[in-house]
């Protein structure tokens, strides 16, 4: 499975590392035929905004389900898909 390629909007940010909001931008950009079933960990991360942390309590409480392949944890697509669409809306008021 090929890495994605996260680096390509580094240029305007002044550490030279990808911001959150390229990061998440992935999920927006890309459609369901061209992602894997699974994630590894920095992937799902980087497909959802959700933090490392918040991935592994999610999957110990049962709502992400993941699997196992030799120490790689990888998390299916569709739950981690489920689980963002089930979030509710953000309210944000104007000041």
């Amino acid at each position: 499975m090929k890495e994605p390629d996260y680096q390509h909007t580094t240029a305007g940010t002044p550490n030279g590392r990808t911001s959150s909001w390229d990061k998440m931008s992935l999920r927006a950009t890309q459609n369901a035929a061209t992602l894997p079933r699974f994630f590894r960990i920095p992937e799902a991360v980087a497909y959802s905004g959700v933090s490392r942390t918040a991935l592994y309590l999610l999957m110990g409480n049962g709502i992400l389900a993941a699997r196992k392949s030799g120490r790689a944890t990888l998390i299916d697509r569709e739950s981690l898909d489920r689980y963002l669409d089930g979030l509710p809306a953000a309210e944000i008021k104007a000041a």
